[in-house]
């Protein structure tokens, strides 16, 4: 989701400054949708410009962090316009030590593997923080915003998780790797170049003796009349 279109769907519920939209935004979706004060602002901002969103005090200044904004008619239309799309499809991104991994190659498996270890620390980490944070949310009174920032905290889990196992996967392949000794794909591209060295080096021998051999066939003996 857009930071646009979540302060769009906040202001729906009514007017705000950018604190309050922060802390709105916290507990109706949980951590999953973590967004710094500096890129609030500028949201908000932007909305302003766009004539999403209005000023309701008009004698606080743009930037102004008690600026109270509410949702312009344009604002509930782009919003509607959005729950109507379609949202986007499945975007599969592994996770940048992977690359490093492959293009870094066996001699620098130890920098990859100490990468992934951080990574798996990281992802343990989050789960944790995620876990106090989804049994924070009272089950009791229940109410459908309640359920819905579990729901959210959850998904948010089994994404960390999946990244989690990714990790320790990619940790025993690069680990199997190092250990078997199997070639890698620079090591078999440094293995051909010299099988190519190795075969010119021969033919420029062949064709030396050869060269020799046809002088010597040319030279006259000894005694010939090219001699005398």
């Amino acid at each position: 989701m857009s930071a646009k279109h979540a302060l769009l769907g906040l202001l729906a519920d009514g007017p705000g400054h950018g604190y309050e939209l922060r802390k709105r935004l916290q507990e109706k979706l949980g951590p999953a949708w973590e967004i710094n004060s500096g890129q609030l602002y500028q949201a908000l901002s932007r909305l302003e410009e766009e004539g999403f969103v209005y000023p309701v005090d008009e004698s606080a200044a743009p930037g102004d962090r008690k600026r109270v904004v509410a949702l312009s008619d344009a604002g509930a239309a782009e919003l509607e316009s959005w729950f109507e799309r379609d949202s986007p499809g499945v975007r599969v991104s592994g996770p940048a030590f992977l690359t490093k991994v492959g293009l870094g190659g066996p001699q620098r498996s130890e920098s990859s593997l100490a990468q992934i270890a951080a990574y798996e620390a990281d992802c343990v980490a989050r789960l944790e923080t995620l876990g106090a944070s989804r049994e924070s949310v009272p089950l009791w009174p229940l109410t459908a915003d309640r359920v819905l920032k579990r729901c959210a905290i959850s998904c948010e889990m089994m994404q960390v998780q999946a990244h989690l196992q990714s990790a320790m996967l990619a940790r025993d392949t690069v680990t199997s790797l190092r250990d078997s000794g199997v070639l890698w794909g620079s090591r078999v591209a440094q293995a051909d170049a010299a099988t190519v060295r190795e075969r010119e080096r021969a033919r420029e021998e062949i064709f030396a003796r050869m060269a020799a051999s046809h002088l010597d066939v040319l030279q006259p003996e000894p005694g010939s009349e090219r001699d005398a």
